[in-house]
C-alpha cells in the first residue's frame, strides 16, 4: 500500500518520503463548500480504459491524502509524499483524482461530488520517484446531487 500525506498552503498536514507528486489544485467557478468539507487527492495506476468515476480503484498501489477544505485557499500548491518502493514496478501511467467530500475516510468519489483528474507518469531516479507540475481543476460533478 502506497499511502502518503498532503501538504497544502495554510495546512498543518505534512510528511516526508522518497516518492512525491507536486502540482496545483484549482477550485473551479462554483463554491466547493456546496460539495463537502474535505479535499481529497488519490493517485492510482490508470486503468487501461482510462478514468471512470463509477469504477473505483481497488488495487494495492496508491497514494492518498486529504485536508480540511477550510484550511485551503485556492489555487493551492500541493505535494504528496509516499514510498518509492511501491512505485517501482507499477504501470507507468497514473491517475490523480481530486474531489471534495464529507468525510476524511473516503477513498473514492461518490455521486454528487465535485472532482477533477489528471494523468501522469512518475520519473525515477536512484531510490526516488517523482511527478511534478500536475494541474487539476475541480470543475466536474459526478452524477446528480
Amino acid at each position: 500500500m502506497f499511502v502518503g500525506a498532503l501538504t497544502m498552503l495554510g495546512s498543518a498536514c505534512s510528511y516526508e518520503g522518497d516518492a512525491y507528486v507536486t502540482g496545483v489544485l484549482r477550485s473551479g467557478a462554483e463554491p466547493l463548500e456546496n460539495y463537502g468539507n474535505v479535499v481529497h487527492l488519490r493517485a492510482v495506476p490508470d486503468h487501461i480504459d482510462g478514468f471512470s468515476p463509477s469504477r473505483p480503484y481497488m488495487g494495492d498501489r496508491f497514494l492518498e491524502a486529504n485536508c480540511p477544505l477550510d484550511h485551503t485557499e485556492f489555487p493551492v500548491d500541493f505535494i504528496m509524499f509516499g514510498d518509492h518502493s511501491d512505485v517501482v514496478g507499477a504501470p507507468p501511467r497514473w491517475l490523480l483524482l481530486a474531489w471534495v467530500g464529507d468525510s476524511e475516510d473516503e477513498t473514492w468519489i461518490r455521486s454528487g461530488q465535485r472532482y477533477g483528474t489528471a494523468t501522469f507518469e512518475f520519473l525515477q531516479g536512484y531510490d526516488t520517484s517523482w511527478a511534478d507540475a500536475i494541474e487539476i481543476e475541480l470543475d466536474q460533478t459526478y452524477g446528480q446531487r
